[in-house]
């Protein structure tokens, strides 16, 4: 019913959704809606999830179901696609279905895991970029979106290469691991071994998923670790120019070392955010060090450097308290830059944009770390964990030793 899904019609069911005496319904009727109407569309709703102030906090928790629940193809399609591009390479007959995303489904294999496209994907993808430049000049469409949705699109293309997740995934890798022990190791990449354009075959790196479901289970101690680490996680990769531009709860998981310390598995790397040709290393570090800082004020010096001193004026008198160093505040101010961008057609690079939109895939990770932090069973635990264990350990991982190296290396 849904296959001709286009993002007028998607935006038409939001504004409904937003007039509805009856939003459990509404909300049970956009999901239906979006399961049946393709990968394309569940990806936006997934992108949507973390957009409260577009769509309501109500159905941004209900679409985040869908960063791990896609409908799955076929096992024998599997199968199939793992023979025509491996022969014999790989035991298909053990295949295991262990997710299905919106782009493909992932299966353990022994010690591997086999990541496949769903068929049809290329082409849903294509008709949908070709909708979205048609209807994105009318008068119709939400000109606070435009942006996004010029970044969302064009992730989807990338996501659609097995070769460039592949590259990324190996990349990543070697800025992590370098110059750490395994055994060091905090973050864990799986290795990236064979790929084809529909397959993309690495290690099996088991880990508990920390999913929406399966939160309550979840120690609140060994959850609020695990976020803190992604929020590092983030800032190497904006320090180095590399950013994991799709972070949400279903591409990352954790193990337990022991009572404190934890490692965090990291999946996923289609949607990558690569800024190192566009944006010097001194201007990330700066970046950088007033985002973890929560300087908006620096922050916006640094993403509009070179425009007009009017037009970094007036971005910041449409901040919120913009000399408050509060990282709620900040994370409002984020989407607030985004937006005076998109209203106002600032020319500048589109990697910035795309920059700050990758952060903004992080901000219900660091909602929650929010959340936890105020939690009183936690602070005994926590406050001793900031002066001897685990999450001052993570101390290394803040940029501001990364910043000192890099900055003698240059660009």
């Amino acid at each position: 019913m849904y296959k001709r899904m286009n993002l007028l019609l998607l935006m038409g069911y939001i504004a409904q959704f937003r007039l509805s005496s009856d939003r459990k319904s509404s909300i049970q009727h956009i999901k239906r809606m979006l399961d049946e109407s393709g990968a394309v569309w569940q990806k936006f709703a997934q992108m949507l999830s973390s957009n409260e102030e577009l769509i309501g906090k109500e159905l941004a928790v209900a679409l985040q179901s869908m960063l791990t629940k896609c409908p799955a193809h076929s096992h024998e399609y599997s199968r199939a696609i793992v023979r025509r591009d491996f022969g014999d390479k790989y035991d298909d007959y053990n295949m295991e279905l262990i997710g299905s995303g919106t782009i493909a489904q992932v299966y353990k294999c022994g010690d591997y895991a086999i990541k496949i496209k769903h068929p049809g994907v290329n082409e849903d993808v294509m008709s949908a970029i070709s909708t979205y430049n048609s209807v994105k000049g009318t008068i119709f469409f939400n000109s606070t979106l435009k942006s996004l949705c010029d970044v969302f699109f064009r992730g989807l293309m990338d996501q659609l290469s097995m070769h460039n997740e592949f590259r990324m995934a190996r990349r990543f890798k070697k800025l992590i691991h370098e110059n750490t022990r395994p055994s060091c190791n905090l973050f864990i990449i799986p290795t990236m071994l064979d790929h084809s354009d529909d397959c993309l075959v690495m290690t099996h790196e088991h880990s508990t998923p920390i999913l929406l479901e399966s939160r309550d289970a979840i120690d609140k101690y060994t959850l609020l670790k695990a976020c803190i680490s992604i929020n590092r996680f983030a800032y190497i990769g904006l320090l180095h120019g590399l950013m994991h531009s799709d972070m949400h709860f279903g591409n990352f998981g954790f193990r337990l070392i022991d009572n404190e310390q934890i490692s965090i598995v990291i999946y996923d790397f289609g949607c990558m955010c690569d800024i190192r040709k566009d944006i010097a290393m001194n201007r990330r570090i700066s970046f950088t060090e007033a985002f973890v800082s929560y300087d908006v004020s620096r922050m916006i010096d640094t993403i509009f450097d070179g425009c007009d001193q009017s037009v970094i004026r007036d971005v910041k008198r449409h901040m919120v308290d913009i000399d408050v160093t509060d990282k709620n505040m900040c994370k409002e101010n984020i989407k607030r830059i985004l937006t005076y961008i998109a209203y106002n057609g600032i020319p500048i690079k589109q990697c910035i944009v795309e920059m700050l939109y990758s952060i903004g895939k992080y901000i219900p990770i660091t909602n929650t770390v929010s959340e936890l932090e105020k939690d009183v069973s936690l602070r005994a635990q926590f406050n001793y964990s900031m002066k001897h264990g685990p999450i001052k350990t993570l101390k290394k991982y803040f940029p501001y030793d990364d910043c000192r190296i890099l900055s003698r290396l240059g660009d």
